[in-house]
């Protein structure tokens, strides 16, 4: 399991053979690409927060490391490794993160070129997943509150957490059914209840929060239609809620409707995506 310093430096060697060539800043972490090979061994996938998405030159060991005693009561050292980053904070560094991702997944694909689970995944396949992220979609949808008088769009948190969700549920998905993690991305984006549970549902509460505080005291404010008596916040929120999601889905789409892969929501990037360069050309 222990990838080693040379065995790293041949797979970027590798790499750059087939791609265009790794600056030293876009090497993704030695402990990264160990970290997923880790995984294709156990057979079980699992993602990971952005924020352990590291370059090379962002981590820090440790070189005396932690002490400890082994069962002949010998004290030994080992190296300890610091490989927490910051969460992106724009569109940019979401794509840089990513493409340490990408990166890290095709060295470690290098190292193990049978692996079914690997099958067919490119660094355009990585491209495509941030661009569908930062496209119509996601991150620039947009939601009129229920009286009309805002328009809610998504805290970037929210655009994070959904994306590490459809990681989240692709990995599930390599894990449970035996397809590959190319696949499993595209299935991952067109899961609607991911979509409604991750995404839809967290940015209309948030929206319709806001619509509630905008409304009227009693008095003024919308009434339940049973005469004489108000809506409850809860209700109110209920309500608008349901009428939020119901227009953002009709504008977006049902993704079960389609079958076609390429026009599935998740299915491709999108005309933005397309028209930006591949990791290989950047």
């Amino acid at each position: 399991r222990k990838l080693t310093s040379n065995q790293h430096l041949e797979l970027i060697r590798a790499f750059n053979k087939l791609h265009k060539e790794l600056t030293e800043r876009r090497i993704p972490a030695h402990c990264l690409v160990e970290a997923l090979l880790e995984q294709l061994e156990d057979g079980a996938l699992q993602a990971v927060r952005l924020s352990s998405v590291p370059a090379k030159e962002e981590v820090k060991e440790d070189q005396l490391g932690t002490a400890r005693i082994d069962a002949h009561g010998t004290i030994r050292f080992s190296k300890t490794t610091t490989a927490t980053v910051p969460m992106p904070v724009n569109s940019e560094q979401l794509r840089k993160r990513i493409r340490f991702l990408a990166v890290a997944w095709e060295l470690a694909r290098l190292k193990v070129p049978t692996e079914a689970q690997l099958a067919s995944l490119t660094m355009g396949c990585w491209e495509d997943h941030v661009e569908w992220i930062l496209g119509d979609e996601v991150n620039n949808v947009e939601i009129k509150s229920a009286n009309g008088r805002s328009v809610y769009t998504p805290p970037w948190h929210q655009v994070l957490e959904y994306e590490f969700q459809v990681r989240s549920h692709a990995a599930y998905l390599v894990n449970t059914t035996g397809i590959s993690l190319h696949k499993a991305l595209i299935s991952a984006r067109e899961d609607e209840k991911v979509f409604r549970l991750h995404f839809i549902t967290p940015i209309t509460l948030a929206a319709s929060t806001d619509a509630v505080v905008q409304t009227p005291a009693s008095g003024s404010g919308t009434r339940a239609a049973t005469p004489g008596r108000e809506l409850s916040q809860a209700d109110l929120i209920s309500t608008i809620v349901d009428k939020a999601v119901k227009a953002v889905v009709a504008k977006i789409g049902n993704p079960n409707k389609n079958t076609g892969t390429d026009k599935t929501r998740g299915g491709r990037a999108g005309q933005r995506g397309k028209k930006r360069k591949a990791d290989d050309d950047d």
